[in-house]
């Protein structure tokens, strides 16, 4: 490698740590990894909650409604969560929670079915057909056109039909992701983000309306929450009670459900919201059932 080269590539590699801003770093340093109590339903999207404090009210409730209505609640208002990344750009600063929020757009896994062009031979034949002025000769070439086409159309129906019922597994197994991907906080600024919010105090006193911040993580213990539980969302729950249980074994564990109310996921997926009463207390344990199939539960908040 020549010299001039070899600078070149030495500089582009240094790109990144020459972009890193001190005051990115400071707030890494000071949040990531710590445990925070949010104070606000979040939604399973990476678009996450928008605070735009340019404005008088920072908080747009009707798109927060409507972004809640759409992906449903990924970290419910008072649970505990770690901050797994802090970042700084312009005019905005990226809360991450839970590992930042599902992606709909990148993150699916569901595929795309696209048919098959005209083969070469079918081309050929449409043109040697219009060209040909015999009539028995022009039948067996339409003859063959029709089998090849008729070919590639049962092909592509059958490859339909084989990505629809991929799609239908694979839109489940991604709402089921978004419910364990986190959320973020999007804190919005005109231009450029004030000085004063760039430390970690600063931070933490914008964000005190709707995050409550906890203490730093302990050395090696950077993803294990001293408060979380294990029982797919609710501390108390029956031992017997876990995702992936059908909504007829969530009956016969916990008994018929007080309500239940159906909603819908991205992608048009249907879900059940269930109430059922606590065997082991007076409250209420609420579930959230995909395509029959329990993803999320937790005692129910007044």
């Amino acid at each position: 490698m020549t010299r001039p080269l070899a600078v070149v590539v030495s500089l582009l590699l240094a790109l990144p740590a020459l972009a890193a801003k001190p005051e990115e770093e400071a707030l890494k340093r000071a949040f990531e990894g710590r445990w925070v109590r949010v104070k606000v339903d979040l939604p399973a999207s990476h678009k996450g909650l928008d605070l735009r404090f340019d404005r008088e009210r920072p908080m747009d409730m009707a798109q927060h409604a409507d972004r809640l209505r759409e992906y449903d609640v990924a970290i419910a208002a008072d649970s505990r969560q770690q901050v797994t990344r802090v970042k700084l750009k312009d005019d905005m600063i990226e809360f991450h929670l839970g590992g930042g929020g599902f992606n709909w757009g990148s993150d699916t896994t569901t595929r795309s079915f696209t048919a098959r062009s005209k083969t070469r031979r079918e081309q050929d034949l449409d043109k040697e057909i219009k060209a040909e002025t015999d009539r028995e000769r022009r039948r067996r070439l339409e003859r063959e056109r029709d089998d090849l086409r008729d070919e590639r159309e049962r092909r592509d129906a059958r490859e339909r039909r084989e990505v629809e019922d991929w799609n239908q597994q694979a839109r489940l197994r991604d709402a089921e992701r978004s419910l364990r991907s986190g959320s973020r906080i999007n804190l919005r600024f005109k231009k450029r983000v004030p000085a004063e919010v760039l430390t970690s105090e600063g931070l933490e006193r914008t964000l005190q309306p709707w995050v409550e911040m906890g203490g730093a993580a302990e050395p090696g213990e950077a993803s294990t929450d001293p408060d979380a539980d294990t029982t797919g969302g609710m501390p108390d729950a029956p031992e017997e009670l876990r995702k992936g249980l059908l909504y007829d074994e969530v009956e016969a564990l916990l008994g018929r459900a007080l309500r239940r109310e159906r909603c819908t996921l991205a992608e048009d997926l249907v879900c059940l919201r269930a109430t059922f009463a606590d065997p082991e207390s007076d409250g209420e344990i609420e579930a959230l059932f995909v395509q029959d199939v329990l993803v999320r539960f937790g005692p129910r908040q007044p």
